[in-house]
């Protein structure tokens, strides 16, 4: 078909509509130009006179219905009591490594290592309730190697430091935030489980330190 004969029988019809008497899945669609008659109490369409109302689910565009229970034989969930942040700061395993150095690694490494390092963070700190602000931030790094202080460090936690501001429902950049850095080195191995089986590997962990700014 030429380009004006296509032209000529498109011009007109509606998109998604078929022409009359033609069925799709078994359903017989209206003529051009006519619409399907739609139900009054849920406002479906009702194709050759067959239709339910089903209840529709709960949708998260209506944030005042996520508080109710999920079913009438369900309760409403606890509300999560929370600890007060340790003195001595909250310990975990997460590697971290200086994002500089490592050019043999794709993006998808780096992305790998932001998101476990976020998810450890998170993980970590979900227990505790951040104290009141101004805060001071230490984010101490005990690792096989030493990093330069100035910036490897710093880079080497960005995705930690992310997750802590994260936490605290501020902005890495927000001035109410005092951020130290510190590393220590260790030459302590450990026996851990993978895929290929028990394999020994450095330790590599990072302890959050988070108390008010002015607090001893």
């Amino acid at each position: 078909m030429s380009s004006l004969g296509h032209r000529a029988g498109c011009v007109g019809r509606p998109s998604g509509l078929l022409p009359t008497g033609v069925t799709r899945r078994g359903r017989l669609w209206p003529k051009l130009g006519e619409k399907m008659a739609r139900c009054a109490t849920c406002g479906r369409a009702i194709v050759r006179g067959r239709h339910t109302c089903k209840p529709l689910k709960r949708s998260h565009r209506s944030p005042e219905t996520d508080g109710l229970p999920a079913s009438p034989t369900r309760s409403a969930p606890a509300p999560v009591v929370l600890a007060p942040m340790p003195a001595e700061g909250v310990e975990y395993d997460c590697r971290c490594v200086s994002e500089l150095n490592v050019s043999h690694f794709t993006w998808m490494g780096r992305r790998t290592r932001s998101r476990d390092q976020r998810r450890r963070t998170a993980v970590a700190l979900a227990p505790y309730a951040p104290p009141p602000g101004p805060w001071e931030v230490t984010v101490h790094k005990i690792g096989w190697a030493s990093l330069d202080a100035h910036d490897s460090l710093r880079t080497s936690v960005k995705s930690v430091v992310d997750q802590i501001a994260e936490w605290l429902g501020c902005d890495d950049r927000d001035p109410r935030v005092t951020w130290l850095y510190s590393q220590e080195t260790t030459r302590k191995t450990e026996i851990v489980e993978t895929r290929k089986g028990r394999v020994s590997q450095s330790i590599n962990r990072v302890r959050v330190t988070v108390r008010t700014r002015g607090t001893p």
